[in-house]
């Protein structure tokens, strides 16, 4: 198991840092092979929010879903 992180700050010493955060937000790009989403992201706490576009029509019991960022390229 590596425990030394890329600019050889012990690991332990980095999820110590984490711990004393107490809250984060950031803008996020997900990325696979022909698909591309992103979205912003709040964590508080145990709290978690997640921000994306998406479009849903509910017809019935039939339904759709549609993400707008899978077609940018």
């Amino acid at each position: 198991m590596n425990t030394q992180s890329d600019n050889d700050e012990p690991l332990i010493s980095l999820f110590a840092k984490g711990k004393k955060v107490e809250g984060l937000s950031f803008d996020y790009t997900m990325t696979s092979k022909d698909l591309v989403m992103s979205g912003k992201m709040w964590i508080e706490g145990e709290k978690v929010k997640t921000e994306s576009t998406v479009v849903s029509i509910i017809d019935g019991s039939t339904s759709y879903t549609y993400y707008p960022d899978e077609n940018k390229r």
